[in-house]
């Protein structure tokens, strides 16, 4: 990932967004490249869960002083009620960050297990989760079947996080995912376009070849 950053081309006022996971919290534990004068943002609102690897704020907050930029934070929850999304959309200082989104350069996501290996106490799992068919996994919560193609659920349109179209506008966007189980996830974050450009281990590599060759 270092390698992939520095040679971004990213610049003072450039925007790093970042997604939330054990595997993007093992990037940072191993320290991010220096771009002096970036801007890091989450790239969704924070959850109610006190693992650290679902820090997303911190996460940026420790970004941004590895690379030598400024945080910004969206202080409100990924999937907040019908009735206050508008509310916290509305704070200055959170609509200062969720404006970052329109202009991000690089985005660094983690991509998510296939529905089915979702347990349904999962701390990943909606309240919609349950009526989600054909689904490959996610990228930031948006849902995809193997081909690719979006799928509704209950709650999406709820949702604080950046959106497929802001994802794939970036020049670049880096999944990191480790872990055969997450092939399919993978090959289907491609397809959608959510992902094009990844960081994973020889033996997950091999099996996304297995599973492209498989159709």
């Amino acid at each position: 990932l270092g390698t992939m950053l520095r040679t971004a081309n990213m610049a003072p006022g450039s925007v790093l967004a970042l997604g939330w996971g054990r595997t993007i919290r093992m990037i940072l534990e191993a320290g991010l490249p220096s771009v002096p004068g970036v801007l890091v943002v989450p790239a969704t609102g924070g959850m109610m869960q006190h693992q650290a690897h679902f820090q997303i704020n911190e996460f940026a907050r420790i970004a941004a002083e590895q690379m030598g930029g400024t945080a910004y934070f969206v202080h409100a929850p990924v999937l907040p009620s019908a009735e206050s999304r508008s509310s916290f959309l509305a704070d200055p200082a959170i609509a200062q960050a969720v404006g970052l989104w329109d202009r991000i350069d690089v985005a660094v996501v983690g991509v998510g297990l296939p529905h089915a290996q979702v347990a349904p106490d999962s701390t990943f799992a909606t309240p919609g989760e349950q009526r989600i068919v054909d689904c490959a996994g996610d990228v930031v919560r948006h849902y995809i079947d193997r081909f690719g193609n979006p799928i509704d659920w209950e709650g999406a349109e709820r949702l604080i996080a950046v959106s497929p179209g802001q994802l794939r506008r970036a020049r670049l966007c880096i999944g990191v995912a480790t872990g055969e189980a997450k092939a399919g996830a993978i090959v289907a974050a491609a397809r959608a376009t959510l992902i094009n450009a990844l960081v994973t281990d020889a033996t997950t590599a091999r099996a996304i070849q297995d599973t492209m060759a498989a159709g």
